[in-house]
Parts: structure tokens; sequence; C-alpha cells
């Protein structure tokens, strides 16, 4: 691996030095070197600490640039992991409500006391049961949660052996959803 290393550093030093012989051989390179040899030593002087200043200055400066850019990049991936780690959230609790709504919530809409009594004489004739035997009233409708409404109504069963009751509120309970 080091040798790999410094076959590439070697690559890049004769690539240097190359560009250097170039531009010293230049008419403008002889000419910036009469000028610079004209000046007094004062100027000179100034002249080598700005060179050297911007030898080291400029690499810091790049680098500065180059590790602030990185740190609000970084910054920037941190905040929309954070913001898909919250979305993934999101979704699994969607998934987990949406769940617990199938359990829990009939998928049958009740608006009005026909409705009902449309369900409940659905649920008794699966049971076997004559639905003169069944009467409804009292309806009443509310929605306490957005989207989800509250239907209330009383239901009478007249003479009803425990098989059928059993079946018709099993059936209404479990296949409906319906709080009896």
């Amino acid at each position: 691996m080091e040798e790999g290393k410094e076959k590439f550093f070697h690559k890049i030093d004769q690539f240097i030095f190359e560009k250097l012989e170039e531009i010293k051989s230049r008419p403008e390179f002889s000419q910036f070197q009469d000028n610079l040899a004209n000046l007094d030593e004062e100027v000179k002087t100034w002249v080598r600490v700005a060179a050297t200043a911007a030898v080291y200055l400029i690499p810091l400066l790049l680098i500065a640039a180059v590790s602030l850019k990185v740190y609000f990049v970084h910054s920037e991936v941190k905040t929309r992991l954070d913001v898909l780690g919250h979305m993934n959230a999101i979704t699994n609790s969607a998934s987990q409500i949406a769940a617990v709504q199938r359990q829990s919530l009939s998928s049958v809409s009740i608006n009005q006391l026909g409705d009902l009594v449309k369900e409940v004489v659905s649920s008794a004739n699966s049971a076997g049961i004559d639905k003169s035997k069944l009467k409804a009233s009292n309806f009443d409708q509310s929605t306490p949660f957005a989207g989800i409404s509250k239907s209330e109504a009383s239901v009478r069963f007249e003479k009803l052996n425990h098989a059928q009751l059993s079946t018709l509120l099993n059936s209404l309970t479990l296949a409906r959803k319906m709080k009896v």
C-alpha cells in the first residue's frame, strides 16, 4: 500500500516540477525575475512575505472552506435522516392505527335508523331469526372524532331462545363490530 502511495505522490511531484520548468522557460517569467531583481530590498522582503503568506494561507483557506462545507453537508444529512426517521415512525403509527381501526370499527357507516335496522336484520337472517322479532328505536348519531361517527339506538328482541340470541349478539359484536 505504501509503495502505491509513493508512486502516486512521485507522479504528482514530477508533474509539478515539469510545469515549473515550463513556467521558467517562458519569457514572462524572465521579465518578472528581472523586475523583481530591480526592486529595493524592503520591497523584496514584502514580496517574499506576501508570497509565503499566500503559500500558507491559500491551502488553509481551502481546507477551512472544505471543512465548513463538509460540516454543513453533514448537518443537512443528519437533519434529513432525523426527518426520515420521524416519517417512518409516523408511517408505522398510521399502519398500527389502521390495524386497530379494522379490528375495532365497523366498515359500514350507519347514518340513520334504516341503516341500523338493515344491519341488525342481516345479522338476524344469518342467525335464522325472523325480522318481526326485532324492533329498533331511539336512534342518535354523534361525531366525537374526525371521520368516526358514533350511532346509538335501542333494539328490542322478542321471543328468542338462548342459541338465537347468542348467535345474533356474536354476529353484531364480532362481524359488525357493534357494542351491545
